[in-house]
């Protein structure tokens, strides 16, 4: 008799957990139907997305021109051969700049032959500008296969690996910088120098962000998806919020993004979670214009073809709102050797920019 009430007890934990597993799972919804291609054809005939640059924060300016002004061959350097137009920053979520990586003027016109003279009498080519809380204000000069960061005139360290990625083609969206939670790279031709921070210069609490999108979503979806949450990055998105941020020091991101490990059209490539409204080009799912895109967490899907150069369309399913919109895009080329992984340029995630 214990022996059956026991088996009873048993079953009924079994028939229980049954139950419970089945209503989690039609709490879930299936993901939307994609939006028609008339709504996807109003967004590629719309503008398109918007760059505003950020430049460099005024106070990383002004340590550049402290650092180099003394040394003669160096000191003309951060203001006529740095391109602050396409630089770009990694600020934390409490808006402090961790990272700036300023590229050199006319870098996609420039191959990595050595073109300077170093104080010990090695040639090198000169990169661009880097700063970081650990490191301050360099200057960072290729020298046969290792990266050499001045601090000044004659003071260098080699903190990082070389890492060195070919682009197939060059598009104007691949000029300028990329800054992922793991690399950093300059676009020189078709040629991205790259390094690995090897986790300075990175906020952790935009993993979190990345993982509470996640949850948020998962609660409301059901999809198959693969994300790091280590590799996420914050940015500034919005025509009118980036304005506000340029040569700001203190710049308040407003969205986390991570890419997935999908490429592809009809994909779900990655998550934004969008941490303010931002006037981002936004368009409803009817593919009409709305100019604003709300708080929320949201998977995106790529709706068009991911050539470099090539204008597209991503589709973002919101969790908390319930709303769905579309945002124009454009394809670049990505940190190489075919890895999917969010970087600062205007937004960017998985190839796109927006």
């Amino acid at each position: 008799m214990i022996q059956r009430i026991r088996t009873l007890a048993i079953v009924v934990v079994i028939l229980f957990s049954l139950s419970f597993s089945a209503n989690a799972s039609r709490a879930q919804q299936h993901l939307p139907a994609l939006p028609s291609q008339t709504a996807i054809n109003q967004v590629l005939n719309g503008p398109g997305p918007q760059y505003v640059t950020t430049g460099v924060p005024e106070k990383i300016d002004k340590i550049f021109k402290s650092a180099f002004g003394k040394y003669k061959p160096f000191k003309d350097i951060p203001k006529k051969q740095l391109d602050y137009s396409n630089a770009g920053s990694y600020f934390s979520l409490s808006s402090n700049v961790l990272r700036t990586l300023i590229p050199l003027q006319g870098a996609s016109g420039m191959t990595l032959a050595a073109d300077t003279q170093l104080s010990d009498g090695r040639n090198g080519k000169l990169i661009g500008g880097e700063y970081d809380t650990t490191d301050g204000a360099v200057l960072v000069f290729l020298v046969g296969s290792t990266l050499r960061f001045y601090s000044d005139g004659y003071t260098f360290t080699t903190p990082f690996a070389y890492i060195g990625h070919t682009l197939p083609s060059l598009t104007t969206a691949d000029t300028g910088i990329l800054i992922a939670a793991d690399e950093a790279c300059y676009e020189i031709g078709l040629s991205l120098v790259c390094f690995n921070p090897y986790g300075n210069g990175t906020d952790p609490a935009v993993a979190t962000s990345a993982q509470n999108a996640y949850n948020t979503l998962a609660g409301v979806y059901s999809f198959m998806a693969s994300f790091n949450y280590t590799t996420a990055v914050p940015d500034i998105v919005g025509a009118n919020s980036r304005a506000a941020c340029t040569g700001a020091d203190n710049c308040q991101p407003n969205v986390v993004y991570v890419a997935s490990s999908s490429t592809g059209t009809n994909q779900l490539i990655g998550m934004m979670n969008v941490l303010a409204a931002n006037d981002l080009q936004t368009y409803d799912t009817n593919g009409n214009f709305i100019g604003q895109l709300p708080a929320d967490a949201y998977l995106v899907i790529q709706l068009t073809a991911s050539g470099a150069g090539t204008n597209g369309a991503l589709f973002l399913v919101g969790a908390v709102s319930g709303h769905n919109y579309m945002i124009p895009a454009r394809g670049f080329n990505g940190f190489g050797n075919g890895s999917n992984k969010a970087g600062v340029k205007d937004a960017s995630m998985s190839g796109w920019w927006f």
